[in-house]
């Protein structure tokens, strides 16, 4: 399989409200998705969910759908730029077909489907430079009295709440420049992303701001992201997780995995979307 092979060509552009190739009650089928093409919910988090420079949609979780998504003859994909906390919201209203990858939680599940685990994904704190509060887990944010700034509906959310910071020190904005903005003005004590997207935010504060590199986070929490789906598109679903079985470790895989500093040891392993589905 040539996966990494899916490029720009056939792919159409489109930013903002629109309505899906789904009919309205009815499951979108595989042989809709071929012949119609699919939409699919992006995000701005660089570097796993952006437009570039020309307004086309860039990042890993873009390049790991496209590739899958073409694979499957599905050769016609249409992103729509969405705020992270309308994701769900604007796919059940089919306002979009697919999300790029999401953590799988199980309040997501009650909503939505998710495609089998992609990789195992990693957590990090950004905070101003020299770690003034000494902030290295959850944990110590809710002991230390931190403001965390999070994406609103965010697993990084929901990683807060269960580690015991109550809801008024729970900065919920929109978007990862945000989060940023609210750590440097002082009005959060640190703001927590992904890993890779830590990285890439952090290098944006200036000097103002750095990872924490010795960030420590309960395993039981540990992230698996996947691909977001209607729960009646099972047909989709399952032809996606086919393509996957064969996609996952392979050097192409690796290769779109590569900008994000992930290796061998995310992949997924034998972990199930069912599993982490489960409360």
């Amino acid at each position: 399989m040539r996966f990494l092979k899916h490029g720009t060509a056939g792919v159409c552009f489109l930013l903002g409200a629109l309505t899906s190739g789904a009919v309205p009650g009815l499951a979108l089928t595989l042989d809709e998705a071929r012949q119609n093409g699919v939409t699919i919910a992006i995000f701005h988090e660089p570097p796993v969910s952006s437009l570039d420079d020309q307004g086309k949609p860039a990042g890993t979780y873009w390049d790991l759908n496209a590739a899958v998504l073409k694979e499957l003859g599905v050769t016609k994909i249409t992103p729509v730029m969405t705020e992270w906390s309308s994701l769900i919201p604007n796919l059940l209203a089919k306002r979009s077909d697919l999300v790029l990858n999401m953590y799988i939680l199980p309040k997501r599940c009650e909503q939505v489907a998710f495609s089998e685990p992609v990789w195992k994904g990693s957590e990090t704190f950004v905070v101003l430079k020299g770690n003034p509060k000494g902030l290295h887990s959850y944990e110590d944010a809710a002991s230390k009295g931190a403001t965390l700034a999070l994406l609103a509906g965010s697993a990084e959310a929901d990683f807060a709440k269960r580690a015991g910071v109550p809801d008024e020190r729970l900065l919920l904005l929109q978007d990862p420049p945000a989060l940023l903005q609210a750590l440097v003005t002082g009005r959060a004590d640190a703001l927590a992303l992904p890993v890779n997207s830590s990285i890439d935010l952090a290098g944006k504060s200036n000097g103002e701001a750095e990872i924490v590199s010795d960030f420590t986070m309960n395993p039981e929490w540990l992230p698996y992201s996947a691909t977001v789906f209607r729960k009646d598109d099972a047909e989709l679903r399952q032809a996606f997780n086919e393509k996957l079985k064969s996609f996952i470790g392979s050097t192409d895989f690796m290769t779109i995995m590569k900008p994000m500093g992930y290796g061998e040891e995310n992949l997924p392993g034998a972990k199930t979307a069912a599993e982490k589905c489960q409360p």
